[in-house]
């Protein structure tokens, strides 16, 4: 017959902590609800976008939601890659909005600059 288990009566040692304290989540959940009344609730539209670029391989940073510039970079780096893949001429697909990515079709036909009339490029 094995040797039964010791009783500890429901007492903890007076020393032992619990795993709610050795993993401070009081410090982590005051982070987190002045991080929401900081910055408000992530957008899950935005969110989506950042799966969807880092699906594509573009990185967007971390995905929380938050449209920050890493996330516009990348939505920007996007529809560079696709107006190319259109024929038109986005310039240097580097993730800025130049002149030549903000004039997007029909507006501007290929190999026309920004603003220039249709014919005169």
């Amino acid at each position: 017959m094995a040797a039964p288990a010791p009783r500890l009566d429901g007492l903890r040692a007076p020393l032992q902590r619990t795993s709610y304290e050795q993993n401070r989540y009081q410090e982590k959940l005051a982070a987190a609800r002045s991080s929401v009344s900081a910055k408000g609730l992530p957008d899950l539209v935005s969110r989506g976008v950042q799966l969807l670029l880092t699906y594509h391989g573009l990185s967007p940073g971390k995905i929380d939601g938050i449209e920050g510039g890493l996330t516009r970079t990348a939505d920007t780096r996007l529809v560079q890659q696709l107006l190319a893949i259109r024929g038109f001429d986005p310039g240097d697909i580097d993730g800025l909005a130049g002149p030549r990515t903000r004039c997007r079709a029909p507006r501007c036909p290929p190999g026309t600059r920004a603003g220039a009339e249709p014919g005169l490029a």
